[in-house]
């Protein structure tokens, strides 16, 4: 009946209410306790009229008798209780979710490790070496090392989506995929640009992406390249740093894409570095 019960003085109780009927149950719990209740304070606690629990205060020492203001303080109290309890569960199963979360990045970032080449390549005249590491467990950094059937053509891939976590690592795994798949596209830097924007826009949810392929003949030495809006490689070539700059659009953002193509002759100790913003960007 949702009612407080209280008996302030167990031995007056007893003796003012000689025919107490106790149900079998009470009188066992009553036998359990090592010394007989003095004072006993039964509140039950209700979370929008359902039942939850029951505080029950009691004391075998000595008799506790509590005013009226008293059992008004202790059920101002106890109201806290089916919030706290709400709180608990909600904590729980934040929790719980958040063990489940994890374990999928967890997976997310197993998946992208994988699509980042295993180590650089050994491609005759030419030495590359790489550094890769996410500001998060995943994120939309990206870069590949592409072999062709031509043996005397070698690609080189790096890009960039925009934002981080699982939304840009699903985007760079939709990358991977479209340059696996781009066959003929690869053997010219503009035609892949062009083939992975067409499959991409209007499909990355408000994200963008930046580009750079190479494709460099070991024959010849002449490296060609094409951009989408992405950081100028540089070209250190005798002490000099030279900007490899194009002209090239955002991925992802318009079916109507325009990059620029180039060529770039390169001789013994020239070296190139590749990178995304964040490198430049990054600070302490």
């Amino acid at each position: 009946n949702n009612t407080v019960y209280y008996i302030g003085d167990a031995a007056v109780f007893y003796k003012n209410n000689p025919n107490l009927i106790l149900l079998d149950k009470d009188k066992t719990a009553l036998e359990l306790f090592k010394y007989p209740i003095k004072t006993a304070f039964q509140l039950p606690i209700r979370d929008k009229e359902k039942p939850v629990g029951v505080v029950q205060l009691i004391s075998f020492t000595k008799p506790v008798l509590l005013s009226e203001t008293d059992q008004e303080m202790i059920v101002s109290t106890c109201s806290f209780i089916p919030s706290i309890l709400r709180n608990v569960d909600t904590h729980n199963e934040l929790n719980k979710q958040n063990r489940l979360f994890l374990e999928e990045f967890k997976l997310a970032k197993q998946i992208q490790e994988n699509l980042i080449p295993a180590k650089a390549p050994d491609i005759p005249g030419i030495k590359l070496s790489y550094f890769y590491k996410p500001m998060e467990e995943v994120g939309g950094d990206f870069f590949d090392f592409i072999s062709l059937r031509e043996k005397n053509l070698f690609g080189i891939f790096i890009s960039d989506v925009s934002g981080h976590g699982v939304p840009a690592a699903l985007i760079t795994s939709m990358v991977k995929t479209l340059i696996e798949t781009a066959g003929e596209f690869r053997l010219r830097p503009s035609a892949l640009l062009n083939y992975i924007n067409e499959k991409i826009a209007d499909k990355t949810g408000g994200n963008f992406l930046t580009a750079f392929y190479a494709l460099y003949d070991i024959e010849k030495k002449v490296m060609t390249y094409a951009r989408a809006a992405h950081c100028y490689p540089l070209l250190i070539k005798k002490g000099e740093i030279i900007e490899l700059q194009s002209k090239g659009d955002l991925l992802g953002i318009s079916k109507e894409f325009i990059t620029e193509e180039k060529k770039v002759e390169l001789e013994k100790g020239d070296k190139i570095l590749f990178f995304t913003d964040g490198l430049i960007e990054t600070s302490n």
